[in-house]
């Protein structure tokens, strides 16, 4: 009995002193909206807010006046960097409506239990010039080490970009990970303390396999809510 105590107490402790606590879905470029997915529309946000998602992840851009705007990549249906008008005057896949900073701040404004990941853009200063206000309600996808410890250091939680594992020669080892779940086989070899997993085409009912694989995993993307 007692070893069973002793035990109980210290999975307690580890699992406490642990920078990566709980399991969550993540709603994937906003979610599915039909048989849609990558749209980082309102019309996929809402969906996923039908669909009881506590976290959502939009890719984000900044428009050619310096706008922050929910996009993944200009090339997908632009030729050039558009204007703030330009972006908001065109519907997405021909049918969904585009997503600014306005439109996620009354999002987040009206639903204070949803939380955001970022994907795409990492750079400090235009992630605090934007979204400070929901420092405590978001974790930041980073594509180099300075902006993952400078981001760190600011308050924001943040996940590298990257396969793991990786050190950063002088300073403190880069912990968090986000990676794609093709590679995840070897997971239990890996070093680091929270890992987010992306990539193909992810159920919830998939996410539940990939939470058993390993208790340091955070975060599923999900493109589709079975």
């Amino acid at each position: 009995m007692r070893k069973i105590i002793s035990y109980i107490i210290l999975t307690t402790l580890v699992l406490l002193s642990s920078g990566c606590r709980g399991r969550d879905y993540v709603a994937h470029a906003g979610g599915n909206i039909n048989t849609h997915m990558y749209s980082n529309s309102l019309e996929a946000v809402r969906n996923a807010l039908a669909n009881n998602m506590t976290y959502i992840e939009l890719d984000f851009s900044v428009t050619s006046d310096g706008q922050l705007v929910a996009w993944h990549d200009w090339h997908f249906e632009w030729d050039h960097v558009p204007t703030h008008d330009e972006f908001m005057a065109r519907k997405i896949y021909g049918q969904f409506t585009p997503i600014d900073f306005p439109r996620l701040d009354s999002i987040l404004t009206h639903n204070p239990y949803l939380k955001l990941v970022t994907d795409k853009m990492s750079n400090p200063a235009i992630i605090d010039q934007w979204l400070r206000a929901y420092k405590d309600r978001m974790w930041v996808e980073c594509f180099d080490d300075n902006d993952y410890f400078a981001l760190q250091e600011m308050g924001y939680s943040v996940l590298a970009s990257r396969v793991p594992p990786l050190q950063s020669e002088g300073k403190a080892a880069v912990r968090n990970y986000t990676f794609n779940y093709k590679h995840c086989s070897d997971l239990s070899e890996r070093d680091g303390d929270c890992f987010a997993l992306f990539g193909g085409v992810i159920t919830r009912t998939m996410a539940d396999s990939l939470f058993a694989l390993d208790q340091r995993i955070r975060f599923v993307y999900i493109d589709f809510y079975d």
